[in-house]
């Protein structure tokens, strides 16, 4: 297996992009619409709290992903949602080849009856993990969306492994 020359940061920085374009294209009753999951809105924060604890994390190598902001009023305030990815896209674009061997550690609440642990981890690791993390939201967000009647990138919501294995299964039918 090749070691990659894809720049995750600039993955990142592209996928904030994407998102704050495709939430300009809702509307705001959309964005904030009750669902058992969360509003879109609320799925949004989920995901800006962690791309600003990976962010966070870069300069204090400490990446602490239970510091949400659950009831932030982006929530309910789409521009304020686009503006954060905006800014975020510019910090992943700046940090684009950013040394992926780099220690640091995470704080993470694996059961709520113990206190946060603290585990090792690497710049990269956890770059890869958070792009996961928002395909992962973005493959929940993805039906709502198009309720909604969001023209989506066909790859959103898509794991990259997905998309490969059918441009394969593609070429070779």
């Amino acid at each position: 297996m090749a070691e990659s020359s894809v720049s995750v940061e600039k993955l990142l920085a592209q996928h904030c992009l994407e998102l704050a374009e495709i939430i300009e294209k809702i509307a705001p009753q959309d964005y904030v619409s009750s669902n058992p999951n969360g509003s879109i809105g609320e799925q949004v924060r989920h995901g800006l709290d962690h791309l600003q604890a990976l962010l966070a994390g870069a300069e204090a190598e400490i990446i602490d992903y239970e510091q949400r902001r659950r009831g932030w009023v982006g929530e309910r305030k789409p521009a304020l949602a686009v503006s954060e990815l905006r800014q975020l896209s510019h910090c992943f674009h700046r940090l684009s080849g950013a040394d992926p061997t780099r220690s640091l550690s995470v704080v993470v609440q694996v059961d709520p009856g113990q206190e946060p642990a603290q585990w090792p981890s690497t710049w990269g690791r956890e770059c890869v993990a958070m792009l996961s993390h928002e395909v992962h939201h973005a493959a929940m967000l993805r039906p709502r969306l198009e309720a909604a009647g969001c023209s989506l990138p066909a790859h959103f919501g898509i794991a990259p492994s997905t998309v490969a294995h059918r441009s394969t299964c593609a070429a070779s039918a």
